[in-house]
């Protein structure tokens, strides 16, 4: 019998074991096969303003909220971004942000009214409508995210339509390959799979080896800001059929407790589960705060709850403030928005307030012979943060967590962050944040969440969130997508901190690059070369590093033909250098 893990908070008895309803099985429509190329780049001008500084005053601020956690500990240095771009300029309302990185570095992003392709420099490889994708003509099509298979190495796009239970729909979409510019399957599940008269809202997901599991929450028709909300629901659905074009089948389980209270918003504590057996979902008292933690799993069809309370609390998150106007930017409430695995634990994120100030909840799961424990840690900064995703990194002995998250304040314009924490040992630290860039004008909504994931086979990180855009296409004052690859300080001690940048340039290049490392150890360096077919290109470079430190490398590229190359930087067997090249010789 397999056992699934699932964590939510909620309010019950310690100790309690609660079972649960049994699933229903519910089927797919028929599979529709999307050939991208066929369809016409499609943007939704009539959903796009320009800019009048008229926005309505948001009354639901509860700056005056304050949180008892306790602030987490700081270092002095602080990330390192090696490229940005704005990514696309036409916002959603709200600006959802959602990416997955390939093994060849494609971009797939996607937000609440697009869904674009980028090569890692930023070329721009396709933008299409997410009605134009799916093949809707729904108005209402929202809260689209993005994974990346690492088993089957292809795309799996989720997103909803209709707002109604009678128009309720959860869209999945299959890449046929790794090229996200090619065909897609399309199909859907209803969104009243339960036929209860509720419609599905806010869907996260993750993989297995043979399964997508999605969770949802489900509102009857009318809900305005989760007042109609029933229960949340658990999908469990075959991956496989996805990718070979067949309908899916879908075991649905709803998730309430035995006293009645209905369990809100389950989050995956990871994007990828090696196995079924070892799935863990995350929830909370998101609409209250609180400091209860149940772990549930699921046994004979049924879910189990076990209570579980962390060391400290977590409150309702305060608005934000944004300058030159009385418009603040609604937090929402504190569900848990992301989560992933690292050595031996679960870390996951959410918005909260420390002293009177949007801040954000670090929270970490350990298992040991006692249970479950939770611990809690709290991210503040002097602007409003909120709306946090993190990736986990791991390498020289250094473990760490990268946090992306939007920040905004009376004298910052709403703007985008990346934040560091080491969690080599069990006294957790932050680095300072580190602004990935400023906006240049206020806006009317935030987005109700931003990713980050780790860049396949480097030791960094690519995020995607949203900032305020004073100029460009579509005008001022709406909220624009950033993309930018961040890498982490590597922190030798808490009192001599040392930033590990490294950068090649130029690129494109003629005749030479570089590439410098701000911190190396001694010891050979060795530098590769690889064509576009993963061979090597002519005889690796050996460079011997006398002293640690900065380092600079030239490399001499008149032998090479133009075109596009990858180039490695190893030491001792690990890669420090991952970048793709473009030579035009």
């Amino acid at each position: 019998m397999n056992r699934f893990l699932l964590l939510a908070f909620m309010l019950i008895a310690p100790g309690a074991c609660v079972a649960q309803s049994l699933n229903k099985t519910i089927y797919s429509d028929a599979v529709r096969i999307v050939h991208l190329s066929s369809v016409a780049d499609t943007f939704q001008f009539d959903r796009l303003r320009t800019h009048k500084h008229d926005l309505a005053v948001n009354k639901n601020n509860r700056s005056q909220r304050t949180s008892g956690g306790v602030p987490i500990k700081r270092h002095e240095q602080e990330p390192y971004v090696r490229a940005k771009y704005t990514a696309h300029e036409f916002g959603g309302n709200p600006n959802d942000n959602s990416l997955a990185i390939s093994n060849d570095r494609v971009i797939l992003a996607i937000q609440n009214k697009y869904v674009y392709a980028f090569e890692e420099d930023g070329t721009v490889l396709f933008v299409k409508s997410l009605r134009a994708f799916i093949g809707t003509s729904e108005t209402a099509v929202f809260d689209p995210r993005v994974l990346f298979d690492p088993q089957e190495r292809k795309f799996v796009i989720t997103m909803l339509s209709g707002k109604t239970y009678q128009e309720s729909k959860l869209y999945l979409c299959f890449s046929h390959t790794a090229d996200p510019s090619g065909s897609w399957n399309v199909m859907s599940l209803s969104g009243n799979p339960l036929g209860d008269n509720t419609w599905t809202d806010f869907p996260v997901f993750s993989l297995t080896p043979s399964e997508i599991i999605v969770t949802s929450n489900s509102f009857f028709n009318g809900s305005v800001n989760n007042s109609g909300f029933k229960q949340s629901l658990v999908w469990r659905i075959s991956k496989r059929n996805g990718f070979l074009g067949l309908p899916l089948t879908a075991s649905v389980y709803p998730a309430t407790t035995a006293e009645g209270k209905n369990v809100f918003n389950l989050t995956p504590a990871s994007e990828w589960f090696s196995s079924e057996s070892e799935i863990i979902l995350l929830s909370n008292e998101a609409l209250t705060g609180g400091d209860k933690f149940h772990v549930v799993t699921i046994e004979d069809n049924g879910l189990v709850i076990q209570t579980v309370t962390a060391d400290i609390s977590y409150s309702l998150p305060a608005n934000a403030t944004q300058p030159l106007t009385s418009v603040t930017l609604n937090t929402n409430d504190c569900r848990i928005l992301d989560a992933t695995y690292l050595d031996g634990k679960w870390y996951f994120v959410l918005n909260t307030t420390y002293e009177d100030h949007a801040a954000i909840y670090l929270g970490t799961v350990s298992q040991s012979s006692n249970g479950f424990q939770i611990n809690g840690r709290v991210i503040a900064d002097e602007n409003h943060i909120a709306f946090p995703s993190l990736a986990a990194l791991e390498w020289n002995g250094q473990r760490s967590l990268m946090i992306g998250y939007l920040h905004s304040s009376s004298t910052n314009y709403p703007g985008s962050s990346i934040v560091q924490v080491d969690v080599t040992s069990s006294d957790l630290v932050a680095s300072q944040p580190l602004k990935i860039n400023e906006g240049d004008d206020y806006f009317g909504v935030w987005g109700d969440y931003t990713d980050i994931k780790k860049v396949p086979g480097t030791n960094e990180v690519v995020y995607c969130g949203s900032f305020g855009l004073s100029s460009g296409t579509i005008g001022g004052g709406e909220s624009a997508t950033v993309i930018a690859f961040a890498r982490p300080a590597v922190i030798t001690d808490a009192e001599h901190p040392v930033t590990t940048e490294i950068s090649l340039f130029p690129n494109p290049t003629i005749g030479i690059f570089y590439v410098e490392i701000g911190s190396i150890t001694r010891g050979d360096v060795m530098i590769e070369i690889y064509d576009r077919n993963g061979l090597v290109v002519g005889k690796p470079i050996t460079n011997r590093v006398s002293v640690n430190g900065r380092y600079r490398f030239t490399v001499n590229t008149t032998g090479l033909p133009p075109g596009v190359f990858q180039v490695r930087l190893l030491q001792a067997g690990r890669v420090l250098l991952n970048e793709k090249l473009v030579v035009i010789n």
